[in-house]
């Protein structure tokens, strides 16, 4: 069984534009999924196609 040292709480709809392209991945994020690879002991890191820093205004 994986399990995760910390919960990863992604929702269905943030998943679904994330890979449509309409979300970008937050490094938080991307530090999640990292964490995801190494529990499960895949031999690679996770891939990500490119990285844009901007002001994320709330």
């Amino acid at each position: 069984m994986l399990v995760s040292p910390r919960p990863i709480c992604i929702n269905t709809l943030s998943i679904y534009k994330s890979r449509k392209g309409d979300r970008l991945i937050s490094p938080k994020e991307q530090e999640a999924i990292r964490n995801v690879f190494r529990s499960a002991e895949i031999a690679y890191e996770p891939k990500f196609y490119q990285y844009q820093y901007s002001l994320a205004w709330l």
